[in-house]
């Protein structure tokens, strides 16, 4: 997927030309102005800057200057430039101070894309020739180094070198999902190869600390021998390698059973079990064919033989990966042919018994769980796409209803992935901002399966959404470490308790004591409290006495298709 940065100090402009991008499949990042411009090009390295060359202070052309001039990351960059004057003689003035092209603001979207994925096909063809041509003579220094090698130490004694370590997993991760990029661009097959030695790590706790650290050193220097940087630990006992195609699985077994028999430890009925997989989706681009494989990876480092037994080891990793493949391609079908449904659960005032809002959550065809497909796109990447087709979803409803006689509020969930991309925000801000007034019917529910990362940064998100009229929720308050942090950060309309508290709030003290606490709490900085799961009278009346406003559970209505 090509990356595009668009420079552009017009709000809606720039908001209107970053869809279009994302929709023609483009990865799609904003600048305000060229200063900003710059530093996101040597940031991000996009592989296409388009820029206008109309803008106050720095000009386009100053942003293609100094992008020339003086950044080596940005070498390989086109520059396109946008202005809305447009003719021959300003074109080759462009052209000749560094940009590769200049073109009228008035030019046709598909036309622009038609150009764009022209020029970028020529460059990814050069850049493939360059790429090969490189690892070609990686390969023949490295194998003149390892001869040098070879010659020296028949002379000279070896050196005594510290065993290598091997990478963790987020690093081995990091180093796979480039290997096999790079494998994908040169046409060649990605090869993996996952290792569990089942009852290694109680072995390692039962035997001397010297012992059990040699067996240790001794796999990952076998490992590492293998595939150098491509060798991680994942878990205590499971392994993995990216290599080329010279490494022998079987072989790989034998050395390490020939370790584990020669370590002197109790090894009885201690085995490796190897699966070697390659991954080819033609359904899938490069990264989310390396996104699939990775989910599998730490699927397998989780879960080990709870998943996989030592049997069918390589027969389970190959279905997890194909079942991955397979659910992203659901998912980006489900996205792309708009077949998510929304149903709608009332959120009522606990004193006066009437619907506040309602939330709307997403459905998926054949009834996937929607947790485990939010938690499942946020995973592999696709959080941001998935919450704009369900927002999408949400705001086509709020335009319809804004015609009823008393028009309802409606809550939409945000991932925090989501809620930390400004190009995210750029668009959601834009679709919502054809709402007009109707705005204020618009709840955001901001969740916390992905930790936030730049408080201060979604710090202003939520300031410029709540100057654009939308009231802001903090969803299942208590669940994760950081709810406090967000109360503190951010300006906030709403907190909604989890249900964990709420469940048990007629038997346990301490739940009675935390929830009575936030609701004090969220009164004193005026911020309103809703319970969720709420099942039964008697816990609504509890809730209420603790000093909650509002109540959202199956007894004031289950999840429909039609307002309740």
């Amino acid at each position: 997927m090509a990356k595009v940065l668009y420079i552009d100090e017009r709000p809606a402009e720039r908001g209107d030309m970053l869809l279009r991008l994302l929709a023609a499949g483009y990865e799609a990042v904003g600048a305000e102005n060229g200063q900003s411009g710059l530093a996101t090009a040597v940031r991000d390295r996009p592989d296409l800057v388009l820029c206008q060359s109309e803008m106050s202070g720095m000009s386009g052309l100053d942003v293609v200057r100094q992008l020339r001039d003086a950044s080596k990351e940005c070498e390989a960059t086109l520059f396109i430039l946008l202005s809305e004057e447009q003719n021959q003689d300003i074109r080759e003035q462009h052209i000749k101070q560094g940009a590769d092209d200049s073109l009228p603001n008035s030019m046709h979207f598909d036309l622009l894309n038609r150009d764009i994925a022209s020029r970028l096909r020529i460059v990814e063809r050069q850049t493939q020739r360059r790429e090969r041509e490189l690892i070609t003579l990686y390969n023949a220094l490295r194998k003149q180094m390892d001869m040098l090698k070879n010659e020296l130490s028949a002379i000279t004694a070896p050196p005594i070198l510290e065993k290598p370590e091997l990478a963790d997993r987020d690093t081995f991760t990091r180093i796979a999902t480039e290997r096999l990029k790079a494998a994908h661009l040169n046409g060649a097959e990605a090869q993996l190869t996952l290792i569990e030695v089942p009852g290694l790590d109680a072995l390692a706790n039962s035997a001397g600390d010297a012992s059990a650290k040699k067996l240790l050193a001794d796999i990952g220097e076998l490992l590492s021998s293998q595939a150098g940087e491509g060798a991680g630990l994942l878990e205590k006992d499971r392994f993995g390698l990216v290599h080329g195609e010279d490494v022998d699985d079987k072989d790989l077994r034998r050395s390490l059973d020939q370790l584990i028999h020669d370590s002197g430890l109790d090894t009885k009925g201690i085995t490796a079990a190897i699966a070697p997989v390659a991954l080819s989706a033609d359904s899938l681009s490069p990264e989310e064919a390396a996104r699939a494989l990775i989910f599998a990876v730490n699927k397998f480092a989780e879960q080990g033989r709870a998943n996989f037994t030592i049997a069918n080891l390589q027969e389970g990793i190959a279905a997890c990966i194909e079942d991955t493949v397979s659910r992203i391609t659901s998912l980006r079908g489900n996205i792309n042919g708009k077949h998510i449904e929304l149903h709608f659960q009332p959120i009522v005032d606990l004193t006066s018994r009437e619907p506040h809002h309602y939330e709307a959550l997403a459905r998926f065809p054949g009834g996937a769980s929607p947790y485990d497909t939010i938690v499942f796109a946020e995973q592999v990447g696709m959080a941001q796409e998935l919450d704009l087709a369900i927002c999408q979803k949400i705001i086509e409803f709020v335009e319809e209803n804004s015609l009823e006689i008393t028009p309802v509020e409606v809550a939409m969930n945000l991932s925090a992935q989501s809620i930390e991309s400004s190009v995210f925000i750029s668009i959601l801000r834009k679709m919502l901002a054809k709402l007009g007034n109707n705005r204020k019917q618009v709840l955001l529910e901001i969740t916390e399966s992905v930790q936030i990362k730049d408080y201060e940064a979604v710090s202003r998100t939520v300031q410029h959404l709540r100057q654009d009229g939308l009231r802001i929720c903090l969803d299942d308050f208590g669940a994760g470490d950081s709810n406090f942090n967000y109360l503190r950060m951010f300006e906030v309309d709403f907190v909604k308790i989890d249900g964990v508290y709420v469940r048990d709030v007629m038997r346990s003290k301490r739940d009675q004591a935390f929830i009575r606490s936030i609701a004090r709490l969220c009164k004193e900085i005026g911020v309103r409290t809703v319970a969720e799961f709420v099942e039964d009278e008697k816990q609504a009346g509890s809730l209420k006495n603790l000093g909650v406003d509002l109540g959202q559970g199956y007894l004031f209505g289950k999840p429909s298709a039609k307002l309740l």
